[in-house]
């Protein structure tokens, strides 16, 4: 019989009365396992109850510990692109997490760095024109790659590539692809301005250098959330070294996000 270390555990959950009453059940069921500790400080597995909005707030609450994450993630909401895992089958799937028979799958995590100051998404990084157009000189891995002016910029991850990506004429990627894509946001064409014009997608190992022109800076957001009103004069997106951990069954997780994303 195998010795068993506790694993600490938390609860995120959705603020609707199913996804609620789910995570009461759940509670309930769960704290009986002397296996399973209640941390909502350091936890290592987080039960998510909800769409893929519950599971990317729970990320970006535990970013600085992503490292050390499993999440185990339950649809009550629409699509649920992360949250696979059907919510009645919760009980089967706790008992093979305490006996390790549940399989994981790695996502990456784009990263901002300027500085000390970093931001990770696992989606998408968006450099948005909120006001007024925004001005960078961006540079391939030291290179420059172009001068762009518009709207704003999208850098997404595989995963991220049927979200807003998609909604933009951007390219759908494989999951399996481990790279970021970028896709302008209605970049202006002028002599002075020559845009790529198409979604490019870069491997793992390329960095994106940002250099703002002319003070039009763009807010950036990560997921959708908004971190900075103002991006820093300076600053690179990359594929970052650490990766998002969660439990999943599909064996074909990209054909079946493609279902659901064009809707059979």
């Amino acid at each position: 019989m195998l010795s068993l270390k506790v694993m600490h555990y938390c609860i995120v959950s959705r603020d609707d009365k199913r996804s609620k009453m789910m995570s009461f059940e759940i509670s309930s069921y769960i704290k009986k396992d002397a296996f399973f500790s209640f941390d909502e400080i350091s936890p290592e597995l987080i039960i998510v109850i909800g769409g893929d909005g519950t599971f990317l707030g729970a990320l970006h609450k535990y970013i600085e510990k992503v490292g050390q994450i499993k999440f185990l993630c339950f649809n009550t909401g629409t699509i649920g692109y992360y949250n696979e895992f059907d919510v009645n089958s919760f009980k089967k799937c706790i008992d093979s997490i305490k006996e390790r028979a549940l399989p994981t799958r790695t996502f990456s995590l784009l990263k901002y760095s300027s500085g000390s100051c970093t931001h990770f998404a696992i989606n998408e990084l968006i450099l948005s024109g909120l006001v007024k157009n925004v001005e960078y000189e961006v540079f391939l891995d030291g290179e420059k790659l172009e001068d762009y002016f518009g709207m704003g910029l999208v850098i997404s991850s595989s995963t991220g590539s049927m979200g807003y990506n998609r909604s933009i004429n951007g390219s759908i990627l494989d999951i399996e692809i481990d790279g970021m894509q970028m896709t302008e946001i209605a970049a202006i064409r002028s002599k002075a301005y020559s845009p790529i014009g198409s979604p490019v997608v870069f491997s793992k190992d390329r960095v994106l250098t940002f250099k703002e022109k002319n003070s039009r800076p763009g807010s950036l957001l990560a997921d959708n959330i908004l971190l900075e009103e103002k991006c820093a004069k300076e600053f690179t997106i990359s594929i970052a070294q650490e990766k998002v951990i969660c439990y999943s069954l599909e064996k074909d997780p990209f054909l079946a996000r493609l279902k659901k994303t064009l809707g059979f």
